[in-house]
């Protein structure tokens, strides 16, 4: 065991040294954070210990920088790796990550840089390196090793532990009787405020369940329609198309068969993420769902309150799959403005961002309210026409 052990720690310490003489560059998102409903949150237990394992994991590096933003939890996370290093913290400012990047690019030597799920991705985008997607609020083991050797960035994405245990991936479960259709209508709100609406319709035909979103944010000039068709058998998806603006032209077709997809996608991206029109052909592993039809039809879900699920989307978006954990979360009486329901909240944990459903315990079931986990986004109900 101790020379498996040891084989596996310098294996590791390969990895993260897989050339000589370049800067390297280590980033990462904070630690677990503290659930304590404040802005400015410790990290837990875990959090600590995790901050423990990136200094153990980077021990050798010779850093000559350790940098955080003015947080709790990035400088707590820091904290580890600048006391091995005899380095103080360094700060920086989230808010101006293009100037940063380019101060970054003008140092020699190997620093870390602890920062935020929103910013870490953009800001190895910044430095010229593969971001590898967004991570979402849930996500706190990546570690990214930058590379810079004559002119040229390299990345490699590695896992500090505790590294995330993933579920066995299975099918979703679900109901198909508690399908209706006809149309949901919501009020977005970001911050608690009114910001826009959006609606959502079904329709069931002979062998396939047709859901169709429509997204108005004047304010963020996003007037935009999605239509998506899945297998009423077992949730398959068959196609996804959107047009309209999401601050600037979208135009996105997809067809889908047998957890094969091909069409284009063309809309704008952060720019951490593919640009321009993506031309897709490719696999998708068995257990892949469509991600708007994996969300709207969350109220057909059957979920077991003792044990949580895992299966695959796909963002059509951005080309790219996420792995999802579905999970009971209790139940909550809760008040939007089309009246007071008796839910049961569903969550769907992953995909960047993580959501929470509150689902409305009927024979015929509807959702009455989403937040977005980790951002102030809300949809409430304000008017069923379900038939």
């Amino acid at each position: 065991m101790k020379t498996t052990l040891i084989r596996l720690a310098a294996l590791l310490m390969a990895t993260l040294s897989f050339a000589v003489g370049a800067q390297n560059i280590y980033l990462v998102r904070h630690a677990e954070k503290a659930k304590d409903g404040t802005k400015d949150p410790a990290l837990t237990k875990t959090g600590n210990q995790r901050a423990k394992n990136i200094a153990k994991m980077l021990k050798g590096e010779k850093l000559k920088y350790v940098y955080s933003t003015d947080y709790k939890r990035t400088q707590q996370t820091a904290e580890p790796t600048a006391k091995v290093n005899g380095l103080v913290i360094k700060s920086y400012n989230p808010r101006e990550l293009a100037k940063f990047a380019e101060q970054v690019k003008s140092m020699q030597g190997d620093m870390l840089i602890v920062g935020h799920s929103n910013t870490t991705p953009a800001l190895v985008h910044l430095l010229g390196g593969d971001a590898n997607g967004d991570i979402d609020d849930s996500e706190y083991d990546r570690i990214y090793h930058l590379q810079v050797a004559d002119g040229k960035v390299t990345t490699r994405l590695n896992r500090t532990q505790p590294v995330a245990t993933k579920l066995k991936v299975m099918p979703i479960s679900f109901d198909a009787n508690r399908f209706s259709s006809g149309t949901n209508f919501y009020q977005m709100s970001y911050d608690k405020k009114p910001v826009g609406k959006s609606i959502h319709r079904f329709e069931q035909g002979n062998d396939e369940f047709r859901v169709f979103e429509k997204t108005i944010i004047e304010a963020m000039k996003i007037d935009a329609d999605i239509e998506v068709a899945v297998s009423n058998r077992d949730l398959s998806p068959k196609m996804m198309a959107m047009a309209g603006s999401m601050g600037a032209p979208v135009d996105i077709q997809l067809s889908m068969k047998e957890f094969k997809v091909s069409g284009h996608s063309e809309m704008v991206r952060a720019a951490h993420k593919k640009q321009g029109k993506i031309k897709v052909d490719r696999k998708l592993p068995t257990y892949t769902y469509e991600r708007t039809s994996a969300i709207l039809l969350a109220h057909l879900y059957k979920v077991d309150q003792e044990s949580a699920s895992g299966f695959y989307w796909y963002n059509g978006y951005d080309d790219e799959q996420s792995y999802i954990e579905l999970s009971y979360q209790g139940d909550e009486k809760v008040s939007v403005p089309a009246g007071t329901f008796e839910t049961y909240k569903v969550q769907l944990l992953g995909g960047a961002p993580s959501q929470l459903f509150y689902i409305s315990k009927e024979e015929k079931p509807k959702i009455v309210k989403i937040e977005v986990i980790a951002m102030p986004w809300t949809y409430e109900l304000i008017k069923s026409e379900l038939k």
